[in-house]
C-alpha cells in the first residue's frame, strides 16, 4: 500500500483549492493522509465576523485543530447544533468543534449558519 501524506495545506485562507500538482503527485497513491488544520482558519474567520467571543489562539503554531468560542446562552446553541446533526462539545460556558478533513464546506457553512442566528437572537 502506497500512502501519500500531507500537511498545513491551510485551505481555504491561504488557497481556495490544493494546486494541480498536489493532485497529479498523489495520482498512484491509495490513500491520502492530510495532518494539519484544513478548515480552522476559515471556521475562525467566520466566527470572528460573526461575534463570538473565541478562545483559540490564531497563529497556527499555536493551536491544534480545535476551535473553542463562547456565546450567551451556549447551552441553547449546543442543543440546537445537536438537533441539526452537528455533534461538537461544550464546556467552561462555551462550545468546542474540531472542524477537519473528514468535514464538507456544506457542513461548515451549516454550523456556521446555526451559529449566526443563534448570536441575532441572543443579542437583542
Amino acid at each position: 500500500m502506497l500512502i501519500g501524506l500531507i500537511a498545513d495545506t491551510h485551505i481555504p485562507r491561504d488557497a481556495k483549492a490544493l494546486p494541480p500538482q498536489v493532485k497529479d503527485a498523489f495520482r498512484s497513491v491509495d490513500i491520502i493522509l492530510h495532518a494539519g488544520d484544513i478548515y480552522v482558519s476559515k471556521v475562525l474567520d467566520e466566527l470572528e465576523k460573526i461575534g463570538v467571543a473565541i478562545w483559540t489562539p490564531r497563529a497556527d503554531h499555536e493551536r491544534a485543530g480545535i476551535v473553542f468560542f463562547r456565546t450567551p446562552n451556549h447551552e441553547a446553541l449546543h442543543a440546537r447544533l445537536k438537533a441539526a446533526h452537528i455533534y461538537c462539545g461544550t464546556f467552561l460556558g462555551g462550545i468546542r468543534i474540531d472542524p477537519n478533513f473528514y468535514n464538507t464546506l456544506e457542513e461548515l457553512d451549516k454550523f456556521l449558519a446555526i451559529v449566526r442566528s443563534h448570536v441575532a437572537e441572543n443579542s437583542k
